[in-house]
């Protein structure tokens, strides 16, 4: 038996004899939250696999809540121990764009531990335009973007430039009606209208990444009727663009450049290249930026390299840059794959929630001044947003420090070695929310929970069981 499942089953234990040395409300307050008029309009049907899904009819425009109204799709894993049933963990495992049903069917008992598992029943659900929720954000089915990963000419950047202005377009045409209303602000009052029908009294909730800013928007809008609650690997809703380009692009290089010189400095590694690890990835990338290798562009290459560097994965890096060296790139054409499928409610998020400029010129400068610091990614992450100049809807976001006053304590869960939202910007929220608590893993990846690291899942177990809040400045190694 490994250390971290014996420390699973020793907090278990401890959790069903009563968290001793609570110094929060004890966990009794809330183990039978009072059932609303709501909740019993909640019909649950069981799947095979044992996954209880459920409809929620919701607001389309919250400021006319009697008017058309949005279908949002719920799942349920009933708590394994119900006679010791806490309530419902609320759970988000980010994109956006991401299925939060398919997160709990597939990853459940990585993301949660079996002393959760036992207490709570854990429920997500399919935001607002996404997966099994109706209506979907349809356009292409695909984004269109050209083969590069940016552009690197003028010929390329009017590529680009077509490319975006027909995605918007695409999205007009098959979701019109329904894109000014899928913004975070209405996810997260859909987040209040799933607690309230599920009959909890207060929300217990888990958010990754950009399930971390869906919470922090309720915590915002309904400090009072937060239970618990953790953000993993928060943005900071603070920044603004150009600054939240910059900090990613800088992260990003700082963990390839650590991948490659790891990598250098190991025989055992699958790219080592006799210690030329960064020569021979730089030839790779020109190889694919001259021509696909087996149909896979130079963009879904780095796609792929995105996907294994946010995941802190640099053994599996190593073997998918390794195999395409040798004319087998597979893995990156698997990951372009899923990465088209969320682009469609990614884009219409984004462009909702965070204000691009309308000038593409801005886009070319962004992506110049990033250069010095960031040489591999200032493209990519100039680019990225590059559809929102051309966007059909105005966005409705302004960047802004957040409060919730009157919150209890919240939190927050930040990785030294994180690509995709960095450490600081978790350090930020923070500061900005006053009943908050950082704690901090040090280590690669984005995200921190699902990693089997004993110091994090004791310290989400603790709080979320007992409401055990962490001293301040936890670091877990």
């Amino acid at each position: 038996m490994s250390m971290g499942k014996t420390l699973a089953i020793l907090a278990a234990i401890t959790v069903l004899a009563g968290c001793a040395g609570t110094t929060s409300a004890p966990p009794g307050t809330h183990a039978a939250p009072q059932q609303s008029q709501t909740a019993a309009a909640l019909r649950w049907f069981t799947g095979t696999d044992g996954l209880e899904t459920t409809t929620l009819q919701v607001p389309r425009d919250y400021a006319q809540a009697a008017g058309p109204q949005l279908t949002i799709a719920l799942a349920r894993l009933p708590a394994t121990d119900p006679a010791h049933r806490i309530g419902s963990i609320l759970f988000n495992p980010g994109g956006p764009g991401i299925s939060g049903i398919d997160a709990i069917r597939l990853g459940a008992d990585t993301l949660f531990t079996p002393a959760m598992r036992a207490r709570f029943d854990i429920v997500s659900f399919d935001p607002r335009g996404v997966g099994m929720s109706s209506p979907r954000i349809r356009c292409l089915g695909t984004y269109p973007r050209p083969g590069q990963p940016y552009p690197r000419t003028a010929s390329e950047r009017a590529e680009w430039i077509a490319a975006a202005r027909e995605f918007g377009a695409a999205c007009q045409a098959g979701s019109g009606d329904l894109l000014p209303f899928v913004g975070t602000e209405n996810v997260a009052r859909d987040l209040e209208e799933i607690r309230a029908a599920l009959g909890e009294a207060t929300l217990t909730y888990v958010g990754i990444s950009y399930g971390a800013l869906i919470g922090v928007r309720y915590a915002e809008r309904f400090p009072s009727r937060i239970r618990a609650m953790i953000l993993d690997a928060p943005f900071d809703p603070s920044l603004d663009a150009a600054t939240e380009a910059g900090d990613r692009a800088v992260a990003l290089q700082r963990q390839l450049d650590l991948f490659l010189a790891s990598c250098a400095a190991d025989r055992a590694c699958a790219f080592w290249s006799d210690g030329g690890t960064r020569h021979a990835f730089d030839a790779l990338m020109t190889q694919f930026a001259d021509a696909p290798i087996d149909g896979v562009s130079a963009g879904q290459a780095w796609d792929g390299i995105l996907v294994l560097l946010q995941a802190g994965a640099w053994k599996e890096l190593a073997q998918a840059l390794y195999d395409a060296e040798h004319g087998n790139p597979t893995f990156f054409a698997n990951v372009a794959a899923g990465v088209n499928g969320l682009m469609e409610a990614n884009m219409a998020v984004s462009c909702i929630d965070w204000p691009l400029p309308r000038d593409v010129e801005w886009y070319a400068r962004l992506a110049d001044g990033l250069r010095a610091t960031a040489p591999d990614f200032a493209g990519l992450a100039a680019y990225s947003g590059l559809p929102c100049a051309f966007w059909p809807v105005a966005s409705q976001g302004v960047p802004g420090p957040v409060q919730a006053n009157g919150a209890p304590a919240i939190l927050i869960v930040a990785s030294t070695g994180d690509p995709a939202t960095p450490y600081q910007w978790g350090v930020s929220l923070s500061h900005q929310l006053a009943s908050s608590v950082l704690v901090t893993r040090d280590g690669n990846g984005h995200g921190s929970l699902g990693r089997s690291d004993t110091c994090i899942d004791a310290t989400a177990d603790a709080y979320l069981l007992c409401l055990e809040v962490p001293p301040s400045g936890r670091v877990c190694p």
